[in-house]
């Protein structure tokens, strides 16, 4: 036999890192989770937002020894209102070519 010859060790194999694998099962419970807390923010968001709302109205006076109004307490206003004149000459073109139509 020949002493010169060393004993062969084996070859490493490269060694390949693979990410883990996920379970699909896993990540749509995740998303589940994600759109449960995002549901519940807004609700909550728009529960209190309607409870400011109505403590702010609660603690507004009222105005009980105020009229309710009607359309005749808006035509009362309306009329009472002084609207001075303007120069109607600016519109004279206008009235013109509506008039030739």
């Amino acid at each position: 036999m020949d002493n010169n010859k060393q004993p062969q060790s084996p070859q490493p194999t490269p060694s390949v890192i693979q990410p883990p694998v996920e379970k699909e099962g896993t990540n749509m419970v995740m998303w589940f989770i994600i759109g449960l807390v995002v549901v519940g923010i807004v609700v909550f968001g728009i529960y209190g937002y309607l409870g400011k709302q109505q403590t702010s109205s609660q603690s507004a006076p009222q105005g009980s020894n105020q009229p309710a109004t009607t359309s005749e307490n808006f035509d009362k206003d309306l009329n009472s209102i002084d609207v001075q004149a303007s120069d109607s000459s600016d519109f004279t073109s206008v009235d013109q070519d509506i008039k030739d139509l």
